[in-house]
Protein backbone atom coordinates (compact mmCIF):
# COMPACT_ATOMS: atom_id res chain seq x y z
CA UNK A 1 0.00 0.00 0.00
CA UNK A 2 2.82 2.14 0.86
CA UNK A 3 4.62 1.66 -2.49
CA UNK A 4 1.76 1.85 -4.53
CA UNK A 5 0.82 5.18 -3.02
CA UNK A 6 4.01 6.52 -3.46
CA UNK A 7 4.16 5.55 -6.82
CA UNK A 8 1.25 7.28 -7.65
CA UNK A 9 2.10 10.54 -6.12
CA UNK A 10 5.32 10.04 -8.02
CA UNK A 11 3.32 10.11 -11.02
CA UNK A 12 1.58 13.47 -10.24
CA UNK A 13 4.46 15.14 -8.65
CA UNK A 14 5.11 18.56 -9.89
CA UNK A 15 8.81 19.26 -8.35
CA UNK A 16 7.93 23.01 -8.16
CA UNK A 17 6.20 26.11 -5.97
CA UNK A 18 3.22 26.20 -6.05
CA UNK A 19 2.66 29.04 -3.04
CA UNK A 20 4.47 31.74 -1.56
CA UNK A 21 4.19 29.57 1.67
CA UNK A 22 6.14 27.01 0.32
CA UNK A 23 8.70 29.60 -0.41
CA UNK A 24 8.80 30.65 3.16
CA UNK A 25 9.36 27.23 4.84
CA UNK A 26 11.57 26.14 2.09
CA UNK A 27 13.88 29.41 2.99
CA UNK A 28 13.80 28.30 6.73
CA UNK A 29 15.17 24.59 5.27
CA UNK A 30 17.86 26.03 3.36
CA UNK A 31 19.17 28.05 6.29
CA UNK A 32 18.46 25.09 8.88
CA UNK A 33 20.73 22.85 6.56
CA UNK A 34 23.81 25.29 5.69
CA UNK A 35 23.94 27.78 8.90
CA UNK A 36 21.95 25.74 11.91
CA UNK A 37 19.14 29.21 11.91
CA UNK A 38 15.52 28.99 11.16
CA UNK A 39 15.64 32.64 9.76
CA UNK A 40 14.49 33.22 6.41
CA UNK A 41 16.16 36.49 5.29
CA UNK A 42 16.57 34.78 1.58
CA UNK A 43 12.84 36.23 1.57
CA UNK A 44 13.00 39.73 2.26
CA UNK A 45 11.18 40.34 -0.98
CA UNK A 46 8.07 38.70 0.13
CA UNK A 47 7.68 41.48 3.13
CA UNK A 48 5.83 43.54 0.77
CA UNK A 49 3.39 41.24 0.22
CA UNK A 50 -0.04 41.09 1.81
CA UNK A 51 -0.13 39.89 4.07
CA UNK A 52 3.48 38.90 5.01
CA UNK A 53 5.27 35.65 5.26
CA UNK A 54 7.45 36.78 8.41
CA UNK A 55 8.40 39.34 10.93
CA UNK A 56 12.19 40.62 11.65
CA UNK A 57 13.13 39.20 15.02
CA UNK A 58 15.02 40.89 17.89
CA UNK A 59 18.22 39.78 16.27
CA UNK A 60 17.34 41.55 12.96
CA UNK A 61 16.94 38.56 10.80
CA UNK A 62 13.24 37.86 9.22
CA UNK A 63 11.62 34.68 10.62
CA UNK A 64 9.02 32.91 8.60
CA UNK A 65 5.64 32.69 10.72
CA UNK A 66 5.36 29.13 9.08
CA UNK A 67 5.91 26.18 12.17
CA UNK A 68 9.03 24.62 11.87
CA UNK A 69 8.04 21.20 11.50
CA UNK A 70 7.64 21.32 7.95
CA UNK A 71 11.67 22.89 7.70
CA UNK A 72 12.77 19.71 9.94
CA UNK A 73 11.05 17.20 7.39
CA UNK A 74 12.74 18.83 4.95
CA UNK A 75 16.19 19.16 5.97
CA UNK A 76 17.36 15.66 4.77
CA UNK A 77 15.99 16.11 1.08
CA UNK A 78 17.96 19.66 0.79
CA UNK A 79 20.45 17.87 2.52
CA UNK A 80 20.27 15.11 -0.24
CA UNK A 81 19.70 17.65 -2.90
CA UNK A 82 23.41 19.43 -1.71
CA UNK A 83 25.29 15.83 -2.66
CA UNK A 84 23.49 15.53 -5.79
CA UNK A 85 23.33 18.74 -7.56
CA UNK A 86 21.69 17.78 -10.53
CA UNK A 87 18.51 16.89 -8.39
CA UNK A 88 17.70 20.58 -7.18
CA UNK A 89 17.09 21.68 -4.27
CA UNK A 90 13.28 22.24 -4.68
CA UNK A 91 12.71 18.93 -6.38
CA UNK A 92 14.02 16.97 -3.53
CA UNK A 93 11.69 19.16 -0.91
CA UNK A 94 8.71 18.04 -2.92
CA UNK A 95 9.18 14.64 -2.32
CA UNK A 96 8.93 15.34 1.25
CA UNK A 97 4.89 15.24 1.46
CA UNK A 98 4.70 12.14 -1.08
CA UNK A 99 6.93 9.84 1.11
CA UNK A 100 4.52 11.44 4.24
CA UNK A 101 1.57 10.98 2.65
CA UNK A 102 2.04 7.69 1.19
CA UNK A 103 2.81 6.27 4.86
CA UNK A 104 -0.07 8.01 6.14
CA UNK A 105 -2.16 5.87 4.47
CA UNK A 106 -0.13 2.92 5.34
CA UNK A 107 -1.21 4.29 8.53
CA UNK A 108 -4.85 4.25 8.30
CA UNK A 109 -4.34 1.24 6.94
CA UNK A 110 -3.08 0.02 9.87
CA UNK A 111 -5.64 1.71 12.55
CA UNK A 112 -8.57 -0.14 10.98
CA UNK A 113 -6.61 -3.40 11.39
CA UNK A 114 -6.36 -2.13 15.50
CA UNK A 115 -10.11 -1.30 15.45
CA UNK A 116 -10.90 -4.88 14.03
CA UNK A 117 -11.99 -4.48 10.53
CA UNK A 118 -10.65 -7.34 8.01
CA UNK A 119 -7.51 -6.81 6.02
CA UNK A 120 -9.61 -6.08 2.73
CA UNK A 121 -11.54 -3.35 4.50
CA UNK A 122 -8.44 -1.74 5.39
CA UNK A 123 -6.52 -1.77 2.40
CA UNK A 124 -10.20 0.05 0.79
CA UNK A 125 -9.72 2.67 3.48
CA UNK A 126 -6.22 3.42 3.31
CA UNK A 127 -6.31 3.77 -0.64
CA UNK A 128 -9.75 6.04 -0.67
CA UNK A 129 -7.96 8.47 1.91
CA UNK A 130 -4.93 8.07 -0.24
CA UNK A 131 -6.51 8.51 -3.77
CA UNK A 132 -9.99 9.61 -2.66
CA UNK A 133 -9.04 12.55 -0.80
CA UNK A 134 -7.12 15.96 -0.98
CA UNK A 135 -4.46 14.06 0.65
CA UNK A 136 -3.68 13.05 -3.07
CA UNK A 137 -2.92 16.93 -4.14
CA UNK A 138 -1.58 18.14 -1.01
CA UNK A 139 1.00 15.18 -1.08
CA UNK A 140 2.65 17.37 -4.30
CA UNK A 141 3.22 20.69 -2.30
CA UNK A 142 5.48 21.56 0.48
CA UNK A 143 2.53 22.27 3.02
CA UNK A 144 2.21 21.12 6.79
CA UNK A 145 -0.53 19.43 6.12
CA UNK A 146 0.63 15.93 5.37
CA UNK A 147 3.07 16.39 8.39
CA UNK A 148 -0.39 17.24 10.43
CA UNK A 149 -2.13 14.39 9.24
CA UNK A 150 0.60 11.60 9.55
CA UNK A 151 1.33 13.29 13.17
CA UNK A 152 -2.27 12.67 14.19
CA UNK A 153 -2.67 9.03 12.64
CA UNK A 154 0.53 8.16 14.18
CA UNK A 155 -0.69 9.80 17.87
CA UNK A 156 -3.84 7.53 17.38
CA UNK A 157 -2.00 4.12 15.92
CA UNK A 158 0.07 4.15 19.05
CA UNK A 159 -2.99 4.77 21.63
CA UNK A 160 -4.71 1.90 19.83
CA UNK A 161 -1.84 -0.49 19.70
CA UNK A 162 -0.37 -0.17 23.27
CA UNK A 163 -3.31 -1.60 24.86
CA UNK A 164 -3.35 -4.87 22.86
CA UNK A 165 0.64 -4.93 23.09
CA UNK A 166 0.92 -3.05 26.22
CA UNK A 167 4.75 -1.31 25.02
CA UNK A 168 5.17 1.77 26.37
CA UNK A 169 6.83 2.72 22.89
CA UNK A 170 3.66 2.58 21.24
CA UNK A 171 2.63 5.60 23.58
CA UNK A 172 5.95 7.43 23.04
CA UNK A 173 5.06 7.35 19.11
CA UNK A 174 1.77 8.53 20.11
CA UNK A 175 3.02 11.49 22.31
CA UNK A 176 5.86 12.07 19.14
CA UNK A 177 2.85 12.39 16.95
CA UNK A 178 1.00 14.97 18.68
CA UNK A 179 4.31 16.73 19.10
CA UNK A 180 4.57 16.63 15.10
CA UNK A 181 1.54 18.41 14.58
CA UNK A 182 2.64 21.13 17.08
CA UNK A 183 5.73 21.58 15.40
CA UNK A 184 4.14 21.71 11.87
CA UNK A 185 1.63 24.41 12.91
CA UNK A 186 0.85 25.75 16.71
CA UNK A 187 -3.06 25.62 16.05
CA UNK A 188 -2.81 21.83 15.96
CA UNK A 189 -3.09 22.50 19.87
CA UNK A 190 -6.88 22.68 19.53
CA UNK A 191 -7.13 18.90 19.50
CA UNK A 192 -4.25 17.97 22.33
CA UNK A 193 -7.04 18.05 24.79
CA UNK A 194 -8.99 15.25 23.12
CA UNK A 195 -6.12 13.08 22.15
CA UNK A 196 -5.32 13.56 26.55
CA UNK A 197 -8.85 12.67 27.37
CA UNK A 198 -8.46 9.72 25.22
CA UNK A 199 -5.05 8.55 26.08
CA UNK A 200 -6.13 8.53 29.93
CA UNK A 201 -8.77 6.51 28.79
CA UNK A 202 -6.86 4.39 27.39
CA UNK A 203 -4.35 4.32 30.73
CA UNK A 204 -7.24 3.11 33.11
CA UNK A 205 -8.71 1.16 31.05
CA UNK A 206 -5.76 -1.49 30.57
CA UNK A 207 -5.20 -0.58 34.29
CA UNK A 208 -8.43 -2.67 34.91
CA UNK A 209 -6.84 -5.77 32.87
CA UNK A 210 -5.16 -7.07 35.49
CA UNK A 211 -3.17 -6.42 38.76
CA UNK A 212 0.79 -6.12 37.32
CA UNK A 213 -0.43 -3.20 35.71
CA UNK A 214 -0.18 -0.51 38.81
CA UNK A 215 1.12 2.85 39.29
CA UNK A 216 4.27 2.74 38.35
CA UNK A 217 2.52 1.59 34.89
CA UNK A 218 0.84 4.53 35.09
CA UNK A 219 3.40 6.86 35.65
CA UNK A 220 5.32 5.28 33.01
CA UNK A 221 2.17 5.74 30.26
CA UNK A 222 1.84 9.17 31.35
CA UNK A 223 6.00 10.00 31.12
CA UNK A 224 5.88 8.16 27.74
CA UNK A 225 3.04 10.51 26.62
CA UNK A 226 3.75 13.79 27.99
CA UNK A 227 7.37 14.21 27.31
CA UNK A 228 7.48 14.83 23.58
CA UNK A 229 4.85 17.09 24.34
CA UNK A 230 6.60 19.26 26.59
CA UNK A 231 9.55 18.72 24.06
CA UNK A 232 7.68 19.91 21.33
CA UNK A 233 6.26 23.02 23.55
CA UNK A 234 9.32 24.02 24.56
CA UNK A 235 10.76 24.16 20.54
CA UNK A 236 7.94 26.13 20.21
CA UNK A 237 8.50 28.35 22.60
CA UNK A 238 12.15 28.48 21.53
CA UNK A 239 11.33 29.50 18.21
CA UNK A 240 8.80 32.18 19.21
CA UNK A 241 11.50 34.02 21.11
CA UNK A 242 13.93 33.87 18.59
CA UNK A 243 11.40 35.29 15.98
CA UNK A 244 9.10 37.67 18.27
CA UNK A 245 11.34 38.30 21.63
CA UNK A 246 7.86 36.78 22.95
CA UNK A 247 7.30 32.68 24.28
CA UNK A 248 3.86 32.92 22.90
CA UNK A 249 4.35 35.27 19.92
CA UNK A 250 3.47 33.41 16.75
CA UNK A 251 4.70 35.86 14.67
CA UNK A 252 1.42 36.73 12.79
CA UNK A 253 0.01 40.06 12.42
CA UNK A 254 -1.80 42.22 14.31
CA UNK A 255 -5.01 41.59 11.25
CA UNK A 256 -4.65 38.14 10.88
CA UNK A 257 -7.26 37.11 13.22
CA UNK A 258 -10.35 34.80 14.22
CA UNK A 259 -12.75 37.30 13.14
CA UNK A 260 -15.12 35.84 10.67
CA UNK A 261 -18.24 34.74 11.28
CA UNK A 262 -18.66 31.30 12.70
CA UNK A 263 -21.39 30.44 10.36
CA UNK A 264 -19.95 31.78 7.47
CA UNK A 265 -16.70 30.10 7.62
CA UNK A 266 -18.73 26.79 8.45
CA UNK A 267 -20.86 27.23 5.10
CA UNK A 268 -17.91 27.98 3.23
CA UNK A 269 -15.82 24.68 4.65
CA UNK A 270 -19.15 22.20 4.21
CA UNK A 271 -21.34 23.50 1.14
CA UNK A 272 -19.74 26.14 -0.17
CA UNK A 273 -18.58 25.13 -4.21
CA UNK A 274 -15.54 27.23 -3.67
CA UNK A 275 -14.14 25.30 -0.41
CA UNK A 276 -16.64 22.55 0.76
CA UNK A 277 -14.67 19.36 1.89
CA UNK A 278 -17.45 16.78 0.12
CA UNK A 279 -16.65 18.63 -2.84
CA UNK A 280 -13.29 17.57 -2.98
CA UNK A 281 -13.10 14.91 -1.02
CA UNK A 282 -16.51 13.44 -1.77
CA UNK A 283 -15.35 10.35 -0.16
CA UNK A 284 -16.18 11.40 3.37
CA UNK A 285 -20.02 11.48 1.98
CA UNK A 286 -19.75 7.88 3.11
CA UNK A 287 -18.26 8.39 6.30
CA UNK A 288 -20.97 9.96 7.70
CA UNK A 289 -23.02 6.64 6.99
CA UNK A 290 -20.10 4.34 9.10
CA UNK A 291 -19.95 6.73 11.96
CA UNK A 292 -22.76 4.66 14.24
CA UNK A 293 -21.37 1.72 13.57
CA UNK A 294 -17.54 2.86 14.50
CA UNK A 295 -19.46 4.44 17.57
CA UNK A 296 -21.43 0.75 18.29
CA UNK A 297 -18.11 -1.26 17.99
CA UNK A 298 -15.32 1.31 19.88
CA UNK A 299 -16.97 4.96 21.38
CA UNK A 300 -14.31 5.78 22.70
CA UNK A 301 -12.18 5.93 19.48
CA UNK A 302 -15.01 7.26 17.59
CA UNK A 303 -16.12 9.56 19.76
CA UNK A 304 -12.39 10.93 19.66
CA UNK A 305 -11.94 10.93 15.96
CA UNK A 306 -15.68 12.92 15.40
CA UNK A 307 -14.30 15.66 17.98
CA UNK A 308 -10.98 16.10 15.87
CA UNK A 309 -13.26 16.39 13.08
CA UNK A 310 -15.43 18.85 14.42
CA UNK A 311 -12.33 20.78 16.32
CA UNK A 312 -11.16 22.00 12.81
CA UNK A 313 -14.07 23.31 11.13
CA UNK A 314 -15.03 25.40 14.35
CA UNK A 315 -11.66 26.72 14.79
CA UNK A 316 -10.23 27.45 10.94
CA UNK A 317 -14.65 28.79 10.27
CA UNK A 318 -13.40 32.10 11.62
CA UNK A 319 -9.82 32.78 10.68
CA UNK A 320 -10.28 36.12 9.05
CA UNK A 321 -9.41 34.60 5.19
Amino acid sequence: LFLLLTAIYLLSYSGAFHAIDEVSVTAMTESLVKQGRVSTDQIWWSQDWTPSQGRVGPDGHLYSKKGVGSALLGAPFYWLSLRLPEVGAVRALMLANALVTALTGWLVYAIVLRLGYRWLVAVLTGLAYGLGSMAWPYAKYFFSEPLIALGLMLALWGLLAYPQQCRVWYVLLAGAGLGMSLLAKVANVVVWPMFLAYGAWVAFHRQKKGPAHGIRSLATFALAFLFPLMAAGLAVVAYNVARSGQPFDLGYAADETFSTPLWYGLAGFLISPGKSLFLYSPVLLASLFGIPALLRRDMPTALLCLSVVVAYPLLYGRWFM
